[in-house]
């Protein structure tokens, strides 16, 4: 019985000087030395306790690379792996509420990270096609496909828009539709009541009536040599803008080919003598 007992002393003191003299690095600490193989000093992460700790990749003996190291809430030391259990990049490391995780970047499903109330949330589409509406909210939109080619909101929401960003416009409820301006049919884009219209002429011929409602008038054009206006509605003159007179009802005339002009009863008439010519008779009748 007492042989037993001194053969496993001796065993316990020879597996003791085993490992002391297996251990290739060891850290002084104020209770002693303690091993921190397979690390270096420098290799060394710290616990929030000040206990050093070697940190590896999985269950291998191979090193933690320090820029995959994160520390959780509590200020402690972890080793980040990503799926395939290789070191974490340190730009697919985040820390949502949970802790420190390796986001799998890159791959199906999580194509880019994006936040939301300050937590990161994986992405199935590349940074640029991500959109946030007015509360925070990331949302995947396929920016840049024949049904989106460019980006607008409404009502704080994003919404893929089938026009590029140039030919958006907004009606009155700041919704956003597509025009086609310049197109055949829509040279130019005016405004009535607050809602965009596609105009089939130049802005310079675009002209408003009373009701500020616009119209096409394409002067220099055939009967249309200048544009009046009678009764706050504008029309086309077919003379320019010397030769158009207006009557007692404000009603635009064009007077050409006359020597001069005189009135009778608030309307033009056309004279055929010089206006030093003209006279009047007792009813106010011009007469040469």
């Amino acid at each position: 019985m007492i042989s037993a007992r001194i053969f496993l002393l001796i065993s316990a003191s020879l597996l003791s000087l085993s490992s002391v003299l297996s251990c290739k690095n060891e850290m002084a600490l104020n209770e002693g030395t303690k091993c921190i193989d397979p690390c270096t000093m420098s290799q060394v992460s710290f616990t929030n306790d000040g206990q050093p700790v070697c940190l590896t990749i999985g269950d291998s003996n191979e090193v933690c690379p320090r820029e995959s190291i994160a520390f959780d809430d509590e200020a402690n030391p972890h080793c980040m792996v990503n799926r395939d259990n290789k070191p974490c990049k340190p730009s697919h490391i985040f820390y949502p509420e949970g802790g420190p995780e390796c986001f799998p970047v890159g791959k199906p499903g999580c194509q880019s990270v994006a936040f939301s109330d300050g937590q990161p949330l994986c992405m199935e589409c590349e940074e640029s096609g991500v959109f946030f509406d007015d509360e925070g909210n990331p949302e995947c939109l396929p920016l840049g496909d024949d049904g989106c080619k460019s980006i607008s909101f409404f009502e704080g929401k994003p919404q893929c828009m089938g026009c590029e960003v140039e030919m958006v416009f907004y009606n009155t409820e700041m919704r956003p539709e597509c025009l086609e301006l310049g197109k055949p049919g829509c040279e130019t884009i005016s405004y009535f009541e607050g809602n965009p219209l596609c105009m089939d002429c130049k802005v310079e011929n675009v002209y408003y009536g009373k009701d500020s409602k616009p119209v096409c008038l394409r002067v220099g054009g055939p009967g249309c040599l200048f544009v009046a206006y009678k009764e706050g509605e504008p029309e086309c003159m077919p003379c320019e803008a010397e030769f158009v007179y207006y009557e007692k009802d404000a009603t635009p005339v064009c007077l050409e080919n006359c020597a001069s002009v005189a009135y009778f009863e608030g309307n033009p008439m056309c004279m055929d003598c010089s206006v030093d010519r003209v006279k009047y008779d007792e009813m106010g009748m011009p007469f040469c």
